[in-house]
């Protein structure tokens, strides 16, 4: 077996060349586009995690403002 990882847009991009794939794990609205260019069969996956996302700063830096927060 060989994996490969890599960002979403570079799997997406190996994807769309035509690379071979056994298994492909990414997001929702990146199995769609790979669905609407043939890339993956369409409704084949399923959800298997969800992931969140945050924003820290070190002891003793400023917040971020919160127009900075809306970027």
């Amino acid at each position: 077996m060989k994996l490969t990882f890599g960002t979403v847009g570079a799997i997406k991009a190996k994807l769309a060349d035509g690379a071979p794939a056994d298994v492909v794990i990414m997001t929702d609205e990146a199995m769609k586009e790979m669905a609407r260019q043939g890339a993956v069969v369409e409704g084949s996956w399923t959800a298997i995690g969800r992931t969140g996302i945050g924003v820290a700063v070190r002891d003793g830096a400023p917040s971020p403002t919160s127009a900075a927060r809306r970027r």
